[in-house]
């Protein structure tokens, strides 16, 4: 990550470029120094939130199948966030340690 001196000057560079907002992804690779890097923050970020979600959904089928309210649509939605958690991880593994 660069120090605050390269990331100001990368800001400083993109506000001259552009006359308004600076794109987001812009932005971001002004910040960490580089696209690789915004990748691998951004892989980290979403497969921390899937496994949050995932252990979520286990909670709450917990709950509800202790009282009875359980319904099988919860099942499909634990499916999707696992799905999404491995898609992640698996990016996080090829963009490197």
């Amino acid at each position: 990550m660069p120090d605050g001196r390269d990331e100001l000057a990368a800001l400083a560079l993109l506000e001259r470029r552009f006359d308004g907002p600076i794109p987001r992804p812009l932005r971001l690779m002004a910040r960490h120094g580089s696209p690789e890097a915004v990748h691998i923050l951004q892989a980290e970020g979403q497969a921390a939130f899937f496994r949050e979600m995932v252990r979520g959904q286990l909670r709450a089928i917990r709950l509800r199948r202790a009282d009875g309210t359980f319904y099988p649509e919860m099942l499909a939605d634990l499916a999707l966030y696992r799905r999404q958690w491995r898609r992640w991880r698996r990016m996080l593994r090829r963009l490197g340690p």
